[in-house]
């Protein structure tokens, strides 16, 4: 795996996420294209070089941190702008 220079590349240990579910978040970022690592410490460190990237960070990390009830939640409230509450001034 190649690691990016820093000037092409944030570079960030993801920290919000369990140990257990680093290597499955790990594997989802490679099928990603997104440069990532585990150091023998455990940690989780990702390589972001651009918003598309970022996104699908938040994405892949979302999707093993939040309780399903709250990511179909999300979903409904994506998918239907009547469930999205008004902001009246």
């Amino acid at each position: 795996m190649r690691h990016p220079r820093p000037t092409e590349a944030i570079v960030a240990a993801v920290a919000k996420i369990d140990r257990c579910d680093r290597w499955q978040a790990h594997q989802r970022l490679q099928q990603l294209s997104i440069a990532c690592w585990c150091p023998e410490d455990g940690q989780l460190w990702v390589a972001i070089e651009n918003c598309r990237e970022a996104i699908l960070l938040r994405s892949a990390i979302q999707s093993l941190t939040t309780p399903r009830t709250e990511l179909v939640d999300w979903l409904e409230r994506c998918w239907n702008p009547d469930l999205i509450p008004s902001h009246s001034a």
